[in-house]
């Protein structure tokens, strides 16, 4: 099943609006509306995620749904076959062994992959550097990768 079936399944099953659901995890009414369509996943690390699963389970609790918790949404959202849980630094990381292996710099790898790099790469103030794992130089300024994942 996938997450937006998963997920209209819940709030049927409550019996509940999505403008409950939204109102108590948190979730804007359009990023819900996103997610039970199938057009957005959440990030399963973010905190959107975990307010979601919990609005959920509470919602079923106040309409006496007790076999319902936070943590049983959670693992079945998780079996959901398109939500996969994303590991950031990890991926950050092989990008970088990537790159470094086959000696390609940003630019090159945008435009093969047809790519607007000015979107990709971006110029880091010199206070945020140690928040960057992906850097390269090139020209002699320091830039970083947006998200990677936008990329690949």
């Amino acid at each position: 099943m996938k997450f937006h079936e998963q997920l209209n399944a819940y709030i049927e099953q409550i019996d509940c609006m999505a403008k409950e659901v939204s109102e108590q995890s948190g979730v804007s009414a359009a990023t819900l509306s996103r997610y039970r369509t199938g057009s957005r996943l959440p990030d399963t690390e973010s905190d959107a995620f975990e307010n979601l699963c919990s609005a959920i389970a509470e919602l079923a609790r106040q309409k006496q749904l007790g076999d319902i918790t936070a943590e049983s949404v959670r693992e079945q959202f998780m079996q959901s076959s398109d939500l996969r849980p994303r590991d950031a630094d990890r991926l950050l990381e092989n990008f970088d062994l990537l790159l470094a292996t086959l000696d390609v710099g940003i630019s090159k790898l945008c435009r093969h992959i047809n790519y607007d790099a000015s979107t990709a790469v971006h110029r880091i103030p010199k206070s945020s550097h140690r928040r960057w794992r992906s850097t390269w130089r090139e020209n002699g300024t320091l830039l970083a990768i947006e998200p990677c994942w936008r990329i690949c």
